[in-house]
């Protein structure tokens, strides 16, 4: 009101749609001039008596097609549409289509509210190989994508796995379904310095001699950390086991599996 208390009439349920002013969502990095307001996406809300109250943890930044980023500097921003008589909130600070200071251009749209770190991320399986008598434990890589290229995440040390998430694609050679199984970890475990924990990886049990072959794997993955791996949109990543023997040639100095 005009003396600075809360109307509480300013309801959307009571005044009906069109009769309240709509809340918009601002997003820009590092004062760059683009516009990422489309990509934040959070949970609709209403005004009720008179307040506007968003309390969510399934706010989202939205990836594109492609990687891009990192956003380390993704300031988050909130604005109105008054269509009906036009009153602006107070304090606009941000024009995410803008660069440079809007309040002294006087093309402020929102005020910011905090700022993130943001990262394309994906999870990497990666192979493992050994003898047909033992038990391997394949790794999980946690990935982002930076400076046009994806590196090692080891400050992910949040996301989890469990031998539920992993199940068999195919296999090769001499080995065949039931020949191993998925042993473990049973419970969700989480990631150490951006990997599967050394003492709880995706175990395999031993095949037994003569069945040497190859494993594929799939490990699902939360839907923001999945890649476009095989190129028709976001998978789980997958990843060989590979179980044998070779004594190799003895031209060959060293042998690395690829």
């Amino acid at each position: 009101s005009t003396t600075g208390t809360r109307l509480q009439n300013y309801d959307s349920a009571a005044l009906g749609l069109g009769a309240t002013a709509n809340v918009f969502w601002a997003a820009e990095n590092a004062d760059d001039g683009v516009d990422r307001s489309a990509r934040w996406q959070v949970p609709a809300a209403s005004w009720v008596q008179g307040s506007f109250i968003i309390s969510t943890d399934s706010a989202s930044f939205n990836r594109r097609s492609e990687p891009d980023g990192p956003f380390n500097s993704l300031v988050v921003g909130l604005g109105d549409r008054d269509t009906l008589d036009n009153r602006p909130l107070v304090g606009l600070d941000m024009n995410p289509a803008t660069q440079g200071n809007c309040s002294l251009a006087s093309t402020c749209t929102a005020v910011s509210l905090g700022q993130l770190n943001t990262y394309f991320g994906r999870v990497a399986a990666l192979p493992t190989l050994g003898p047909e008598n033992r038990h391997p434990g394949m790794d999980l890589e946690a990935q982002i994508f930076t400076n046009g290229a994806f590196v090692e995440h080891r400050e992910d040390s949040c996301t989890t796995y469990s031998g539920l998430d992993a199940s068999f694609v195919s296999f090769d050679g001499n080995l065949t379904v039931g020949e191993t199984a998925i042993l473990g970890p049973e419970l969700d475990t989480q990631f150490v310095d951006g990997h599967a924990d050394t003492t709880a990886r995706i175990l395999l049990s031993a095949p037994g001699f003569g069945n040497d072959g190859r494993a594929r794997l799939r490990v699902d993955v939360p839907t923001w950390l999945g890649f476009n791996w095989f190129g028709s949109g976001y998978q789980d990543p997958e990843a060989d086991a590979t179980f044998g023997r070779y004594r190799g040639h003895d031209r060959i100095i060293y042998w690395q599996y690829d």
